[in-house]
């Protein structure tokens, strides 16, 4: 099940335009990341379809919070921030901090209501691995990014060298 699991995962995301992230590429991450963890997490049916409502509103009121730093941290630029400014980004940072936790722990409960405990835990180490996953292979898209452009630099190089030499 790995196995065809990591087919499937290379399969749908490298070709995709990772670093622009189209619909198309959002929608295979969301289907991996929710492949991912129904795997790890060994869901039954029956618990599948009470888990991804809460799991679903918990990460929507995860991200309004991170939106809501975003929007009130406005365009501080913590090099050029005065001292009160930075002071109070880092009040801001960690009341949301300490929101995240409190959701985390409200929705933690509330999932141990459909799910065990052991998957819960297994739920966080999911999340990571999927993020760690998805933090490698943008590393290897860019680097094949990279190594094509440098190989289409040294054929632009030789071809006028070429070019000199005729």
């Amino acid at each position: 099940m790995k196995k065809l699991f990591t087919i499937i995962w290379l399969v749908a995301i490298i070709p995709s335009a990772f670093a622009q992230l189209s619909p198309e590429a959002k929608a295979k991450l969301e289907s991996l990341r929710i492949g991912m963890i129904s795997d790890r997490l060994e869901l039954t049916p029956e618990q599948a379809e009470k888990f991804w409502p809460v799991y679903n509103q918990y990460l929507r009121e995860r991200d309004n919070l991170r939106a809501e730093y975003k929007a009130r941290l406005g365009d501080v630029d913590p090099k050029n921030a005065t001292e009160e400014e930075t002071k109070k980004m880092l009040e801001l940072r960690l009341a949301l901090k300490t929101r995240e936790l409190g959701l985390e722990k409200d929705y933690s409960t509330r999932l141990q209501n459909v799910i065990s405990s052991k998957q819960v835990l297994a739920l966080r180490q999911a999340e990571q691995e999927f993020r760690k996953r998805v933090r490698e292979m943008v590393k290897r898209r860019i680097q094949q990014q990279r190594a094509r452009q440098n190989e289409r630099i040294r054929q632009g190089t030789d071809r006028q060298r070429n070019r000199r030499g005729n």
